[in-house]
């Protein structure tokens, strides 16, 4: 929330100021258009997304990921990975968990983006830095469950499996 208290002498100043801070905030975004049918409803994860935590991009071929994917981390163009939960409506949720069915490994995250590993974002351009997680090998049924100011949202399951094959 920006609050100002305007004189007459800096009146101008300011909303230039004002202006080019909203043209540099929305230039920076990358956040794409939200269609019909994800705004409205009630807060769900649509789909996940295999994230390149050296790059901060999605990983081709898994925007989204299907269920029952196979990650072969040996011909991935990194090991540092982190998972992305799209949620829809875009601002319904308040945290997302996430949890590996049938092993303690679980997490949460509190602010969009919601990751499983984690990440931050930057308070001048708005960009995000994904935190990287060398994934093993390893099965999951990967439960990811938004809440929103009704309580939990429908949990997504997703199957994957990673793999190390050269």
């Amino acid at each position: 929330m920006l609050v100002v208290h305007l004189s007459r002498w800096n009146r101008n100043i300011v909303s230039i100021v004002c202006l080019l801070a909203i043209t540099v905030a929305d230039s920076c975004t990358s956040t794409p258009p939200q269609s019909a049918e994800d705004s409205t409803g009630p807060c769900r994860v649509k789909s996940l997304t295999l994230i390149n935590a050296d790059t901060d991009l999605p990983i081709s071929g898994y925007d989204p990921v299907k269920d029952g994917a196979e990650f072969n981390i040996a011909k991935l163009p990194t090991r540092n990975l982190n998972l992305l939960a799209n949620i829809a409506p875009r601002d319904c949720a308040r945290h997302v968990d996430f949890s590996c069915a049938g092993s303690n490994i679980t997490s949460s995250d509190a602010t969009a983006p919601f990751t499983r590993f984690g990440d931050s974002t930057s308070f001048f351009t708005g960009g995000v830095d994904y935190f990287g997680y060398p994934m093993k090998p390893d099965k999951c049924a990967l439960e990811i469950t938004p809440y929103g100011r009704e309580g939990a949202g429908a949990t997504l399951t997703l199957h994957y499996e990673v793999v190390d094959q050269r």
